[in-house]
């Protein structure tokens, strides 16, 4: 017979629920009652099902596995393993993600075929996050790439975060709303550029205020430049290879995040300045930018070098990323004004500039786009 407790004159009795006991009221106040009830409900044959249940979940983990598999070892293993498919950046930041909310749902012990649905919703449409948005969906992918790897192993027969959705009701207007990535302007990347070519200029005869030699300032020029003229990201630009200029006039690039081939025309301002920069390395044009952007615990600072540098100019609100945003803005309205049918112009426009981007689909192109 379960065990009975009385709380507040009314006798209750414990259940498990997700592992974990709980105390509910029978409704009685007499024990030979509340054992009555115990006796009709059936609560001891629940709960004898819920410890076989658990006992079967990790009975599946050790026999998949060897060992008794957990969240935490799984995730280990899923950093391990997507490193070779995905960019390093996106494994830490899952990692980061998924980790953070095993801890927070005291899930790491588990094994993965444990984890259900409600645990998933609890935490990406909890109310009392500030999350907006966009922050819960990117959070919400981290979770499905881990279960979904999770699946390709054969630690899970189904996959819980596929059934989750966001809440929109647990959001603000604000949440829901966030805020739309907005491009530079030409007059904006016209003063950026301004400013570090006389940087460039000064900095053989007096300290910077950012950097320690002109190669700092001469990349930034470079990434701006290229960045501007390709709608390159940050990370493509800090790994550029000399080969990637290997043929006059082009740019090659095989980019990080997506693994594709892209090829871009570039103007004469390009090849001159990557002629001018020194050769240092055999392979990379920048090896230490490139060593600061594949070390995931500092790729970071160079985000907040060009921030600084905004800031020296009296920019605000963007990021590098907003010139990739510049781009795509600037192809789409030059593709519009061609003496084309204008739904055709616009089809063409979103598929050339997602190839341009490196963008598996039109629908990311579209988010980069701003009339």
């Amino acid at each position: 017979m379960t065990s009975l407790k009385k709380i507040d004159g009314i006798y209750h009795t414990p259940i498990l629920a997700g592992g974990k006991k709980k105390w509910i009221s029978t409704g009685a106040t007499h024990k030979a009652e509340a054992e009555a009830v115990l006796e009709e409900s059936g609560v001891d044959k629940l709960n004898v099902a819920a410890k076989a249940n658990n006992l079967t979940q990790r009975a599946i983990g050790q026999i998949l596995t060897g060992k008794n598999l957990t969240c935490e070892k799984a995730l280990e293993k899923y950093q391990k393993l997507k490193a070779v498919s995905k960019s390093a950046k996106t494994v830490s930041n899952n990692v980061l993600v998924v980790g953070n909310w095993l801890a927070e749902a005291g899930l790491q012990t588990m094994p993965p075929s444990s984890v259900t649905v409600d645990h998933i919703n609890r935490w990406i449409n909890n109310p009392d996050l500030e999350w907006k948005r966009s922050t819960r969906l990117v959070a919400l992918a981290s979770v499905r790439s881990f279960f979904e790897f999770c699946g390709h192993q054969g630690w899970i027969v189904t996959d819980p975060s596929q059934l989750v959705e966001l809440d929109y009701s647990a959001m603000t207007h604000e949440q829901k709303e966030g805020n739309e990535k907005q491009p530079f302007t030409e007059e904006e990347l016209a003063r950026l550029l301004k400013a570090l070519r006389n940087d460039l200029k000064l900095a053989a005869v007096k300290k910077h205020e950012l950097f320690q030699d002109a190669s700092h300032i001469l990349f930034w020029l470079v990434a701006v430049m290229v960045s501007k003229e390709t709608g390159l990201r940050l990370s493509d630009v800090a790994q550029l290879e000399w080969r990637c200029f290997g043929e006059p006039g082009k740019l090659v690039v095989w980019t990080e995040k997506t693994n594709r081939r892209i090829e871009h025309i570039i103007s004469r301002d390009i090849q001159n300045i990557i002629g001018d920069v020194p050769v240092i390395d055999p392979d990379y044009i920048f090896p230490e930018q490139r060593a600061t952007i594949r070390n995931i615990a500092k790729r970071s600072l160079l985000s907040v070098q060009f921030s600084r540098l905004l800031d020296r100019v009296g920019i605000k609100g963007k990021s590098f990323h907003s010139i990739r945003h510049f781009k795509a803005s600037s192809a789409f309205k030059n593709i519009k004004k061609e003496d084309l049918a204008k739904k055709l112009a616009e089809t063409l426009s979103m598929a050339e500039i997602a190839t341009l981007l490196g963008h598996s689909s039109t629908k990311t192109t579209k988010g980069y786009v701003h009339e």
